[in-house]
């Protein structure tokens, strides 16, 4: 006999707050990379920089990439709850350092910090899955994190096209501070300090 197939009603009443917070984290880190490429060329208008116009987008990524090996060998003492918590608060306050960025090179600056905290963000995000949800739903979460990936991609341009063409660009990154504030709240509420899982002690290097 096999188990009753899940439902997204399920998932969304058992879930709770967990799905907020595993939608809500996805959803910002993946606008973010979109809103602020399309923003790039009023920015620079603003403060200029234009030769390191192309380093917003690496510097975001790369970012992104070392956080995830951070988050792969991390401290044991650094649970899954002080995980997300670190995570929401590297994403805002690199958001709120490139919404006051007076020059490129600040902005620049901000946006490696917020790269760093957005990866964080999806490793967490991924290992929360095994957490927050039981088994039975980890299909289902899994699916909704890959939608937020697709809507993102469409909605994300559009955004920051809005932002631009209105000229509030800076407000396109405060205004992810207080969702940064929330998300920490939610992993407070929601995570565990500890977890049975222990992340491995040595870098996988072969594996990168």
């Amino acid at each position: 006999m096999t188990d009753k197939p899940s439902t997204w009603r399920e998932l969304f009443s058992e879930g709770g707050l967990a799905v907020i917070i595993l939608v809500g984290g996805t959803a910002l880190q993946a606008m973010e990379a979109f809103i602020a490429s399309a923003m790039l060329p009023t920015v620079v208008n603003d403060i200029g920089g234009i030769e390191l116009f192309a380093w917003n987008t690496t510097l975001f990524v790369v970012a992104s990439i070392l956080a995830t090996l951070f988050a792969a060998v991390r401290p044991a003492s650094i649970g899954p709850r002080a995980g997300y918590i670190i995570a929401a608060s590297a994403f805002g306050l690199g958001s709120l350092a490139c919404g006051l960025a007076p020059s490129m090179p600040m902005l620049l600056a901000g946006r490696f910090v917020q790269g760093f905290g957005a990866g964080l963000i999806i490793a967490q995000s991924l290992s929360m899955l095994r957490i927050a949800f039981p088994e039975r739903l980890w299909p289902r979460a899994m699916a909704l994190t890959a939608s937020v990936w697709g809507i993102a991609t469409l909605l994300g341009p559009a955004v920051g096209g809005i932002f631009a063409e209105i000229g509030q660009w800076r407000w396109a990154f405060l205004g992810i501070v207080p969702a940064a504030i929330l998300l920490a709240a939610g992993a407070w509420r929601v995570l565990p300090a500890t977890s049975e899982s222990r992340p491995p002690t040595r870098l996988p290097v072969k594996q990168i």
